[in-house]
């Protein structure tokens, strides 16, 4: 089987890894937890405890969070100024549709979430070296306006001693990705360990 990383990128960040076809939890059942690896060094207080975690810098709760501090404290015109007055909330969404019309804020906003992401990704590749890094979550909407700062990004910074070699993708399944792999986690579950499906159908019948 192949070595994959995906990255869920929704109120917070998820993450599953793949390494020869099966999945990765860790000794301690705590690993895949990528959201959490450290980007920015004593950075941004992460609700988990720990500073400068990437989801506190590229889930679309702190893209909304980080909006809001540059629009208080920047005095430059904004469309997402302009919807605060008119009552609507700025949310990744709204985030997205002004750095496709080209807004100042908006763009440091988006482009900040998408270095710390791409920087994330170069150390899933120096750990991991997966045949793939895909994206998943409400924030794969955003399409090709993620996709392509993100790649730029990616290779921008990347290691200089070899040709880029993993790519990274968005999931076909979009923000349905993670429900669809639950189900897969579950269903070779119960292929590998026949009495899950037996414990499985007891439950139902006891309800």
């Amino acid at each position: 089987g192949g070595d994959m990383v995906m990255l869920t990128l929704g109120t917070g960040i998820g993450s599953g890894i793949i390494i020869e076809g099966r999945i990765h939890h860790g000794k301690h059942e705590i690993g895949a937890e990528l959201g959490h690896m450290i980007v920015d060094d004593g950075g941004e207080l992460c609700n988990c405890g720990q500073r400068g975690c990437l989801e506190r810098y590229s889930s679309a709760t702190f893209l909304s969070l980080y909006a809001a501090r540059l629009i208080e404290s920047d005095s430059r015109p904004s469309v997402l100024r302009d919807w605060i007055a008119d009552g609507a909330a700025i949310d990744a969404r709204r985030i997205v549709e002004a750095y496709k019309q080209g807004d100042e804020l908006a763009t440091e906003v988006w482009l900040r979430a998408m270095k710390f992401l791409a920087i994330g990704c170069i150390n899933i590749c120096r750990i991991f070296d997966p045949d793939e890094i895909v994206l998943a979550g409400g924030l794969v909407n955003a399409g090709k306006d993620l996709l392509e700062p993100l790649t730029a990004l990616y290779h921008q910074m990347h290691w200089k001693l070899t040709d880029v070699l993993t790519p990274i993708m968005l999931a076909r399944l979009g923000s349905d990705s993670g429900v669809i792999g639950a189900a897969g986690v579950a269903w070779s579950a119960m292929r590998e360990h026949p009495d899950c499906a037996a414990h499985l159908k007891i439950a139902r019948e006891n309800r």
